[in-house]
């Protein structure tokens, strides 16, 4: 892994991944909580997330899950993944 994964604050690695063609923000969000253990990013552009946002707070409105998400600093990555353990449980 490059070293500068590690080094950087999240929001400035976030930027750099997303300044790479074809790295969109879910990409970036989900190589920072995964590989780097970033464990205050919250996936809201997932679709699983979204599917558990519409089930459990009736919106699909990002902005207000985001502010939802608020409360569950500095644990929001830990949050999305019981979101989607909620969601497979639905299947």
């Amino acid at each position: 892994m490059a070293s500068w994964i590690l080094d950087f604050p999240t929001i400035k690695i976030l930027e750099e991944l997303q300044s790479i063609p074809g790295i969109c923000p879910w990409t970036a969000q989900y190589i920072a909580l995964r590989a780097r253990g970033s464990v205050d990013v919250f996936l809201s552009v997932d679709r699983v997330t979204r599917r558990a946002r519409l089930e459990l707070l009736c919106t699909d409105k990002e902005k207000e899950i985001l502010d939802y998400a608020d409360a569950w600093r500095p644990w929001r990555g830990y949050a999305g993944m019981h979101l989607w353990h909620y969601v497979s449980s639905l299947k």
